[in-house]
Formats: C-alpha cells, sequence, structure tokens
C-alpha cells in the first residue's frame, strides 16, 4: 500500500471515529491498518484511544493484551 494511501485511510478513520466514537468497526479497522501497516507504539496508541473513547470492553482486553505482549517480548 502506498504511504499516501495509508495516510488518507488513518484520516478517514480519525474523522468517522470524531462523529461514532462508539463504532468498533472503525476502531477494528484502524486496529488492523496499524497492525498491517503502522509500529507497536502506533498500534498502542490507538487501542488505549479505542478503550477510552469507545466504552467497548473488547478494547479494554485487546489494549491489555497489547501491553502484555509488549512486556513479554521485553523479556
Amino acid at each position: 500500500m502506498m504511504q499516501g494511501a495509508i495516510e488518507t485511510s488513518r484520516f478517514i478513520l480519525e474523522a468517522g471515529l470524531e462523529i461514532y466514537p462508539e463504532k468498533k468497526k472503525l476502531w477494528f479497522a484502524w486496529c488492523k491498518l496499524e497492525e498491517d501497516f503502522g509500529t507497536k507504539e502506533s498500534l498502542a496508541q490507538i487501542l488505549k484511544d479505542a478503550k477510552d473513547k469507545s466504552g467497548k470492553i473488547i478494547f479494554v482486553l485487546k489494549y491489555s493484551k497489547h501491553v502484555w505482549k509488549k512486556l513479554d517480548d521485553s523479556k
């Protein structure tokens, strides 16, 4: 995927989530984008935002798992 397309996708997802912060499908799409083309840090930030802004337990669990795996990788 071209870098411009990735940045455009991030912008579109961010704009959509400003209007619909509770939409799991948008959060999952952004998480997938960061998993495929971003960094571990960018994924962690998106998961944290999803956890804080959506109020969905699934993102609390995904964020916790990501942090746990990150800690496990650092050993």
